[in-house]
């Protein structure tokens, strides 16, 4: 890229992009990645003089992404899997950044990172040993505690003797995303489905309290931590995600910003988008649930609130930070 070219950027989302394998696809994963990869679009392609690249599912048409259709913004239909993947690989060698939307399980940001480097292309994200370690639960949590970050405690799930505690807990995949197989269980209930599962299980007490999350974007240039948001989870103990809320006024917690600050300073390679889930306790102290390596729902919330582009901070651009002062809501629809 010279001065005065074109800045070509290439948006690729896993779900709804043409990379997903299966006959079917998969409905609430089709449903947040299709918003994200409708606002990441939209946001790079409102940047000057950039053309945005992306490809889409034949099997979900381009309706979706044609309704907000920008000049800028190019559209690939993928016929199969193997044909998304000829494009990725084409997309990110020819273009000057990639911005990948994926969940970690079964490898598959890492797997997306991989490429892009083979390709010699610009990963606007973590790098693969931190996506890796974030994309294991069992593993970042043995990580956290080692580094004095509060976070769940967190073991293999195994025969129920081994696993007993009081009250309830918490079964969720080794490597998932989201609510993914996800389920809030009591010791008397029957575990014996759950040891059928195909996955690889862990299991963490249940710890009461409020669901909350906050984003950082970083670069070389600087680190942007953005507004604290309130989750809204379903209350049928299978934690789906609902929706967030971004209070109108978002207070600057200092333990909050304890705990980002630690995690930024001690998981190395966090870059470009990523979140932290958490929970806040009675006593007003965070609890680390996990460490998202990747673009999550919040940015649906953070664009509605945000008064400049944060597709602009994700290229390193100088932009002036600054947030209308109401509360925002995104619900998923």
């Amino acid at each position: 890229m010279t001065d005065g070219d074109p800045l070509k950027v290439f948006v690729s989302e896993f779900i709804c992009g043409g990379a997903w394998p299966e006959p079917e696809i998969e409905t609430s994963l089709a449903r947040e990645g299709s918003a994200m990869l409708k606002a990441a679009v939209e946001d790079f392609a409102r940047i000057e003089n950039c053309q945005v690249f992306t490809t889409c599912d034949v099997r979900l048409g381009q309706h979706s992404l044609i309704s907000n259709a920008h000049k800028n913004l190019h559209i690939s239909t993928c016929e199969s899997s193997s044909h998304e993947l000829q494009l990725f690989r084409r997309f990110a060698k020819e273009c000057d950044a990639t911005f990948v939307i994926a969940p970690e399980f079964d490898g598959l940001l890492a797997d997306r990172r991989r490429i892009v480097d083979e390709v010699g292309g610009r990963f606007l994200g973590p790098t693969l040993d931190a996506i890796e370690l974030c994309g294991d639960k069992l593993k970042l949590a043995e990580f956290l505690i080692r580094h004095d970050i509060r976070t769940i405690p967190t073991q293999a799930f195994g025969r129920r003797e081994e696993n007993s505690s009081d009250g309830d807990f918490v079964i969720k995949p080794r490597f998932g995303a989201g609510s993914q197989f996800t389920f809030q269980l009591s010791q008397v209930v029957d575990l014996s489905l759950l040891k059928s599962c195909p996955m690889e299980l862990i299991q963490q007490p249940y710890i009461n309290g409020e669901s909350i999350s906050v984003a950082v974007i970083g670069s070389d240039i600087s680190t942007t931590r953005l507004p604290m948001v309130e989750q809204r989870l379903s209350n049928d103990g299978r934690f789906h995600y609902l929706g967030s809320v971004i209070p109108s006024a978002s207070p600057s917690n200092s333990e909050l910003q304890r705990v980002v600050q630690s995690i930024a300073e001690n998981v190395s390679g966090l870059s470009g988008y990523w979140g932290v889930d958490l929970i806040r306790t009675d006593d007003d102290k965070f609890v680390v649930v996990e460490i998202n390596p990747r673009l999550t729902s919040s940015y649906l919330a953070y664009r509605q609130q945000a008064r400049f582009n944060l597709a602009s901070l994700l290229l390193g651009m100088p932009t002036d930070v600054a947030w209308i002062d109401q509360s925002v809501r995104y619900f998923v629809d």
